[in-house]
């Protein structure tokens, strides 16, 4: 794959998708893993996994994973600027017209309409993604512990994160020393 081709496909990708990291996700899956072949399923899995719990965009973050696994370093810095240019573009426009049409009603209905789609992208990413995983007992109360602490008790999502973490590497630790004996 040539470096202008690396950086057309993620230019594209970010270009065409609206909604941010959770809805851009999805899009790099289909194109890297199902379309091109480039990516095994299991290492977007992992990607996806290092990715949500670092700082920054989600997109970004997986296009330097995409872009480092292609073409090693340079792949990644072009990967990165191919994801964040058609955003850079999208809103330095915007921002210039933004003061005459923020509050036109056809504007602010056609983001209003976005939503639902965004939504919609999200929801079948997190379905897709949750067929494809190796479920067992253990993951499957995790999950459940999770999503009842972020619904009922409204603990940030990092925290969440940092306890899994935590978590699996226990869990990983008792499985190897029990794998040992």
């Amino acid at each position: 794959m040539r470096n202008i081709s690396l950086f057309s496909q993620f230019f594209k990708i970010a270009f065409f998708t609206l909604g941010g990291g959770y809805a851009i996700l999805p899009v790099m899956r289909n194109h890297f893993v199902i379309k091109t072949l480039l990516i095994e399923e299991e290492e977007f899995q992992e990607y996806l996994s290092l990715v949500q719990g670092m700082p920054g965009s989600l997109a970004v973050n997986c296009a330097t994973f995409i872009g480092y696994r292609l073409k090693g370093p340079k792949g990644a810095v072009i990967a990165v600027l191919g994801s964040v240019m058609p955003s850079f573009m999208v809103i330095s426009t915007i921002s210039y017209f933004f003061a005459k049409i923020g509050e036109n009603p056809v504007v602010m209905r056609f983001f209003m309409g976005i939503r639902p789609a965004v939504v919609a992208l999200i929801l079948y990413f997190a379905f897709t993604m949750a067929r494809k995983m190796n479920w067992n007992l253990t993951k499957a109360v995790f999950l459940i512990i999770f999503f009842t602490l972020f619904l009922l008790f409204r603990i940030n999502p990092i925290v969440l994160i940092l306890i899994g973490v935590t978590f699996g590497l226990g869990y990983s630790w008792y499985v190897l020393r029990e794998a040992k004996k």
